[in-house]
Formats: structure tokens, C-alpha cells, sequence
């Protein structure tokens, strides 16, 4: 099985802000979100050797105390980085919907300024996800973040990206796949397994 869990929350999702790439850290709720899951994943005797983490300290630090409670290795994968907003960076929700690009960029193939788009994701996402799957032996988690998550369950329901906000990833929550190593495909077995009482917020 693989485990694919957001980040818990920070600052900035709290106040309903764009993180993209900014490294932005847990909070206190966040943090206590990751610990909740990592208690969640234990209950339930589910053992992983690695803890895969985007580079950002959000997701990283997710990962950790996941690992602790698990007692797994953290492997860094900066292909799991969430999505480069560039100038958006920063800006509140209701900032960036007024944007002129917005509506382009929410369909998937057009770039925020200074950005990337979200076929961009897509691709390093997936291509992420199936070389580890190929590799490791045993079961594993993935630290990530929104969007990352939304791309992997799109490709993996072979669904149009632009469907992305058909569903929910909330921070702290698991989304499980099956790697099928004789058909080189992977079926969702839950999404956004909430791990607590959660807010969905972007990012």
C-alpha cells in the first residue's frame, strides 16, 4: 500500500493564503494534525520503511513525525513539491480569483506569472510515484501536499485534470493506493481519510 497524506496546516492556510512553493512551516493545529495521523496509521498495525517528503517544511515536517511514530526513514523527493504559483505566492484566495489568468491556470494548462501549470505537476508527480512504486519492496508513505495528491488521483482515475476540485484533500488526511505491479497501474483503495477534524484548504 502507499499512503499519501497532506501536509497538516499552516498560517497560511489558516488564513486562506497561497503557499505554492513559499516554505512555509506547520503550525500548532498542524502539527498536532501530523501527530494525530501518525497515531491513526499506527492503530491500525500499518508498518512503512520510508516516508517519502517534498523538500518544503510543511510536508517535511509531516513526514517526520510520521516516521517517528512508525519507525521509518525520511527520504526528501523534491518532485513532490507542491505547485509554483510564482507571483501569486502570498496572495489571499479572493486576490488570486480576480486574476485574469485564473481561470486559465484552474484548468490546468496555463502557468500562474512566473509559475508553472498544473500539466507541469502532473507529469513529475506521476513520473515520481511510479519510480518509487517500481523500486520499493514494501509499503511506503508520501508527505505531500494538495495539489500533488489531486494529479496522482486524477491520473490514477484516469480523470481530466481539470476535474482536480471534484474532491477533497484536507491536511492531515490519507489517501490510499495499491501499486498493481503486473499491470504497471495503481487503484485507489480510500481518498482523504480524514484523520480528525479538518479544514480544506488550498495549498
Amino acid at each position: 500500500m502507499i499512503y499519501l497524506v497532506r501536509h497538516g496546516e499552516t498560517d497560511w492556510n489558516a488564513a486562506g493564503r497561497w503557499q505554492g512553493q513559499s516554505d512555509v512551516p506547520l503550525n500548532e493545529t498542524g502539527r498536532e494534525q501530523a501527530r494525530f495521523t501518525a497515531r491513526k496509521l499506527a492503530d491500525k498495525n500499518i508498518s512503512v520503511k520510508r516516508v517519502y517528503t517534498s523538500d518544503l517544511s510543511r510536508a517535511r515536517e509531516t513526514a517526520e513525525i510520521i516516521a517517528k511514530t512508525l519507525g521509518a526513514e525520511v527520504a526528501v523527493k523534491e518532485a513532490f513539491r507542491e505547485v509554483c504559483v510564482g507571483d501569486w505566492e502570498g496572495l489571499h484566495h479572493a486576490e488570486i480569483r480576480r486574476q485574469e489568468l485564473f481561470p486559465e491556470f484552474e484548468l490546468g494548462e496555463t502557468r500562474a506569472p512566473n509559475g508553472e501549470n498544473k500539466r507541469e505537476v502532473y507529469d513529475r508527480v506521476v513520473k515520481a510515484l511510479y519510480g518509487i512504486a517500481e523500486t520499493e519492496t514494501g509499503d511506503f508513505a508520501v508527505a505531500t501536499h494538495s495539489l500533488v495528491i489531486r494529479m496522482l488521483v486524477c491520473h490514477i482515475l484516469n480523470t481530466p485534470i481539470s476535474d482536480w476540485e471534484t474532491f477533497a484533500i484536507d491536511n492531515g488526511a490519507v489517501t490510499t493506493v495499491k501499486y498493481r505491479e503486473k499491470r504497471k497501474k495503481f487503484i485507489v483503495i480510500t481518498l482523504n481519510e480524514l484523520q480528525g477534524e479538518q479544514s480544506c484548504k488550498r495549498n
